[in-house]
């Protein structure tokens, strides 16, 4: 990995783990319309320094806290066709499937907060049969065994499913995504994003290793 790529991994990780102040920080709550797409990437002296994470955070209640942040961040920067959202009140839904650590930790840190105006519901789901209206479903490494039969359930409903799973990425998932030393990796799968109306932001493409060769999903 060369130094321009490490670098953008260390700001996302540390973005997502509240690791970075100023303006990275606040450049990331914006919402991608209103901030315009990074042109160039930026060097060291651009951005803050980053602190040394703390061993405790390989812990498992610290990587929870990351992939929650990672997610809610995600969100953001994510377009769902206008029929996801049958009233201006009606709430981004997260589903998680098969790790209660990581609903709880998405619970404590949606508590109170908005999407685009919208509140945040957080859910457990049971099965896959039982999914119900979700914008992002999350499928836990326990749920390996259910991957396929989760990925078809959702597909076709403009859901962006997220997972751990090995190769969860090229099974049709739209994100798969791995912590490796407290730091956020990921793959999108761009043309399940496409075929299923989510248009996900080039500002989280370009920190990312893009599937497929499909360009519809990309926002400028």
């Amino acid at each position: 990995m060369d130094a321009a790529v490490r670098l953008r991994w260390t700001i996302l990780a540390g973005m997502l783990a509240g690791c970075v102040a100023g303006p990275a920080l606040a450049a990331a709550a914006e919402p991608p319309e209103s901030t315009p797409a990074p042109q160039t990437t930026p060097s060291v002296q651009e951005n803050p320094s980053i602190p040394e994470r703390p061993s405790a955070a390989n812990g498992p209640a610290v990587q929870a806290e990351i992939k929650a942040s990672f997610i809610y961040t995600l969100a953001k920067y994510v377009q769902w066709p206008p029929r996801m959202f049958p009233s201006a009140g009606a709430p981004v839904v997260i589903g998680v499937l098969g790790d209660d650590s990581l609903r709880q930790a998405l619970e404590r840190l949606a508590s109170g907060k908005r999407i685009d105006g919208r509140p945040i519901l957080v859910t457990s789901i049971a099965r896959p049969s039982s999914l119900g209206m979700c914008h992002i479903l999350f499928i836990g490494v326990s749920e390996s065994g259910r991957l396929r039969e989760a990925l078809a359930e959702t597909r076709g409903r403009s859901v962006l499913t997220v997972g751990e799973s090995e190769h969860f990425g090229e099974t049709g998932g739209v994100l798969e995504l791995a912590l490796v030393e407290a730091m956020v990796r990921f793959k999108v799968n761009l043309e399940v994003a496409d075929r299923d109306g989510l248009r996900i932001s080039s500002k989280i493409l370009a920190l990312g290793e893009v599937l497929g060769n499909s360009r519809a999903g990309r926002r400028p």
